[in-house]
Parts: C-alpha cells; sequence; structure tokens
C-alpha cells in the first residue's frame, strides 16, 4: 500500500528570531544536513505503524515533514526559519510520553 503523497502539500513556516542584532555566524557556511526518525512501534498505538519523521537543514532553515506508509497525512509538514543563525550538525528526535521532541543545535 502507497499512500498519494504526490499532490502539493501545504506547510506551516515559523521564523524563529534569535535575539541577536548581529550574528557572528551569519556569515559562516555550513554544509546541509538531513536525517530522519521512525516511531517506536507499540503494541497499544497502531496508529504510530510505519511512520517516520524527516528533515533537512539548508542554511538558516529547517524543514520537518511526517510521512505514513498507511494513512494520507495532512499537513505534516512545517518549516522553522532561525533568523541570521546557521543550523548545526547534530539534529535528533526523541519520543516521550507520547510527546516527540525535537533538539536542534
Amino acid at each position: 500500500v502507497i499512500p498519494n503523497q504526490t499532490g502539493y502539500a501545504p506547510y506551516r513556516e515559523f521564523t524563529v528570531h534569535t535575539g541577536g542584532v548581529i550574528s557572528t555566524l551569519q556569515d559562516i557556511k555550513l554544509p546541509d544536513t538531513a536525517g530522519g526518525y521512525s516511531y517506536s512501534n507499540p503494541d497499544w498505538s497502531p496508529l504510530l505503524a510505519n511512520r517516520t519523521i524527516y528533515w533537512r537543514t539548508m542554511g538558516d532553515t529547517l524543514e520537518l515533514s511526517e510521512v505514513s506508509l498507511n494513512f494520507n497525512l495532512l499537513r505534516n509538514k512545517v518549516v522553522y526559519k532561525f533568523q541570521d543563525s546557521p543550523l548545526l550538525d547534530g539534529i535528533s528526535v526523541h519520543e516521550s510520553w507520547g510527546h516527540v521532541i525535537v533538539l536542534i543545535p
């Protein structure tokens, strides 16, 4: 079963102001990174089966999208733009008590 995820998916976009007026990191070029996280599949939650979060960084932008092999997910993409602050390597995703936690260095 392959869900139809070929159409245009609207996404939510947020701008994160880091608070600094002049950033010393804004001129540093860092490589773009990408990764993924598959939900642990407990027996009590079949809704989380075959679901994955993918992320990628592009300069000061972090793009998160969630994909399910069992369901067509709506509004499954979020874009965060960190103003004048490039993203470092080391983004990680964790599950804790029914919540998903994304750590951004």
